[in-house]
């Protein structure tokens, strides 16, 4: 009987020690950023000091509102979303700017739209008010839909 309690402590031991040691690394961001099923793709990094390029006008100044896309190149969801902002290029031109955003470079601006994820949508009117958001990964056909929708009062403004 000795024997099972003595084995049957290791394996709670053991259990615990597991379990603690994947919480230090999920603290300490040793998995790797698209883990987590479901979930969007990165986690963003701390804000650092200044960047070095020059910081994009959101809104544009053009008279349209303003649809940006903040990713990064090293993030596998913002890749394939930049596919996606190339097949609603044509759809949006006329109503809406395109812009993506690089937030390893520009890190002032995901603080300043308080981004928790990449990527992220953000559907920016004309006066800089937030019309809409989405965070991660969203399809072609779903993106056109929602932007459509939250452009719908500032076309019916412009007489569209």
């Amino acid at each position: 009987m000795r024997a099972y309690r003595l084995w049957g402590l290791i394996a709670v031991v053991c259990a615990v020690v597991a379990v603690v040691a994947f919480r230090v690394a999920e603290s300490r961001g040793d998995r790797a950023p698209d883990e987590g099923a479901d979930g969007p793709c990165c986690t963003l990094p701390p804000p650092a000091g200044g960047a070095s390029a020059a910081v994009p006008k959101i809104p544009t100044g053009s008279g349209l509102p303003c649809l940006v896309e903040f990713g990064s190149d090293e993030c596998d969801e913002c890749k394939r979303m930049k596919v996606v902002l190339e097949e609603v290029k044509t759809d949006l031109q006329g109503r809406a700017d395109l812009l993506q955003v690089d937030t390893d470079v520009h890190r002032g601006e995901a603080a300043r739209f308080s981004l928790r994820v990449i990527p992220t949508q953000v559907l920016v009117g004309v006066d800089g008010k937030e019309l809409w958001r989405h965070e991660g990964f969203i399809p072609t056909g779903e993106l056109l839909a929602a932007v459509r929708k939250a452009l719908e009062p500032h076309d019916e403004a412009q007489g569209r």
